[in-house]
């Protein structure tokens, strides 16, 4: 599969069918090939599709559309030379974004809890404006790696929340995809999880996603399990 290959011949989802996706990592490789390619193929040509890139890992919007521009977006390179509310790209980096709210003098007492409201709330103001203008295109929001989001608000169930509210938007709409990325092997983790008694376990919390995380789900082999596992959706790759 290259980026100049439609990847609905690959996948069975393609950037006109809006939907829910998880792409979890593996050891051989992390998703972001997949979520780069799609990308690229969403804003192809005159498709009017437009795709809001978050990311959780500490990169800055350049490198980002630099790695679209990379696998021949031509919105990716009009974006780098001059980003602006009227392209169908836009990105939000939120570890540079968190870093410099902090150090800045403009929120000394930064919430992690209302620096996600506030995103969602662009998010909405963004959906319901592409709405407005055109009825056949998609959008999509892209949340590159909730694993490292949640390690840098150190609040996994705040970005559980948080996503599962912008899914919550997807499925009223069918013109709305979102495709979630988490940076573990949750299979793997899985199990383990199944096989290891937790209450015996003390090696103690690591990371986001590190020891499972008790959820009120009645399916035994459900009880203990890494968080972004519970993360509603209709594919998993």
């Amino acid at each position: 599969m290259n980026a100049t290959s439609p990847l609905e011949e690959a996948l069975p989802w393609s950037p006109a069918d809006g939907r829910k996706v998880l792409v979890c990592d593996s050891v051989e490789t992390d998703g972001n090939f997949l979520l780069h390619t799609f990308a690229c193929q969403a804003l192809r040509g005159d498709s009017g599709n437009q795709v809001w890139w978050i990311t959780g890992r500490p990169l800055t919007e350049r490198q980002v559309a630099t790695a679209l521009k990379k696998i021949g977006s031509e919105v990716a390179a009009t974006y780098l030379r001059s980003n602006n509310e009227t392209s169908p790209l836009r990105i939000t980096c939120t570890a540079t974004d968190i870093a410099a709210r902090i150090q800045g003098d403009q929120e000394p007492h930064f919430g992690s809890e209302e620096y996600l409201r506030e995103i969602y709330r662009r998010l909405k103001s963004w959906i319901y404006s592409s709405e407005e203008s055109s009825n056949e295109s998609c959008c999509w929001i892209i949340l590159d790696d909730i694993t490292s989001l949640a390690s840098n608000l150190g609040d996994a169930g705040l970005v559980f929340k948080f996503v599962d509210s912008i899914q919550s938007l997807a499925t009223r709409r069918k013109n709305l995809g979102v495709i979630t990325r988490c940076s573990l092997e949750l299979d793997q983790i899985l199990l383990k999880t199944e096989q290891v008694d937790e209450s015996k376990d003390k090696t103690g919390w690591f990371g986001a996603g590190g020891l499972a995380q008790k959820q009120g789900i009645k399916r035994r082999h459900q009880e203990t399990i890494p968080w972004e596992r519970v993360i509603e959706s209709n594919d998993i790759f």
